[in-house]
């Protein structure tokens, strides 16, 4: 573990004589983004701790971290954050946790309706806020990317985290949400170009097939066919891909062929699974 001492000030919205009794702890994980990483770091500077866990030595670039976080944290390379998080959450100093990505910008005006929420119910669970997508650097308002709310401030001792791709965290108790309003929405710059998305999704299909093979899914073409419709249908027609212009199109038929090439994954995974168990 390499430990960093944070020496700079850069405009945290609860100052250091003003910490807010609940205390929070803001975890990133960075595997292979460092393109947005400094902005993302300025967004949590209001935390009482923020820790980097460093994937594979991505060698983060010294001045943003020793400026922004508390602490790195050095991890082997996987795949994706989720074979992390229930790790390094159990580094952190403080139970209430603000899960951030490093191309992911935390919302300073939602930080007093946080406070507000959990000191009103202490047995609070997670707080979801509004997602609000960016592809090639311009908001994505449509398909499966269109009005997305997750969990990202939670008690760590009310949640049950996956190391599963895609798979979120269980939430063991009440949740809330922030009011649905454009200051509270965490900026998500998902892909800032086509080469970004195949880069990441070719390498997010390796791992489809175990991972569905984890959740107990199990090949057969009527499924594949079925879902890869079902993906198609819900981001074209359900969720207005077809009114999205060529973006819409695109990432309509784009997910379609991720969805497809997931079940092949896991075929592909079940025909090792079984050859191995032969030889064995």
């Amino acid at each position: 573990m390499r430990l960093r001492t944070k020496n700079c000030n850069n405009g945290c919205p609860v100052g250091d004589d003003n910490k807010p009794h609940v205390k929070f702890s803001a975890l990133m994980v960075v595997c292979n983004e460092t393109r947005h990483l400094e902005e993302a770091l300025r967004s949590i500077r209001w935390c009482d701790e923020v820790v980097v866990v460093d994937v594979g030595h991505n060698h983060i670039p010294r001045g943003i971290s020793l400026c922004n976080a508390d602490r790195v944290l050095d991890h082997p390379w996987v795949g994706v954050a989720e074979e992390v998080r229930e790790w390094a959450v159990a580094q952190l100093q403080n139970d209430w946790v603000v899960i951030l990505d490093p191309d992911e910008v935390f919302p300073a005006a939602a930080v007093p309706e946080i406070l507000g929420i959990l000191n009103e119910d202490p047995d609070c669970a997670a707080v979801q806020l509004r997602f609000d997508y960016y592809f090639c650097r311009k908001p994505l308002n449509c398909c499966m990317w269109r009005g997305v709310w997750i969990s990202r401030i939670v008690h760590r001792r009310r949640v049950r985290f996956s190391s599963v791709i895609h798979s979120p965290m269980e939430v063991l108790g009440k949740t809330y949400r922030l009011p649905n309003t454009n200051s509270y929405a965490v900026k998500h710059y998902w892909k800032d170009s086509v080469t970004d998305l195949f880069r990441s999704h070719l390498r997010y299909i390796q791992l489809e097939g175990s991972g569905r093979y984890a959740c107990g899914l199990r090949f057969s073409w009527i499924k594949m066919i079925r879902e890869a419709w079902s993906m198609f249908r819900y981001n074209f027609i359900s969720t207005r891909g077809c009114f999205g212009g060529w973006k819409g199109w695109f990432l309509s038929f784009f997910m379609t062929w991720y969805e497809a090439a997931s079940w092949f994954s896991l075929l592909r995974y079940e025909q090792r699974a079984r050859r191995n168990n032969t030889s064995a």
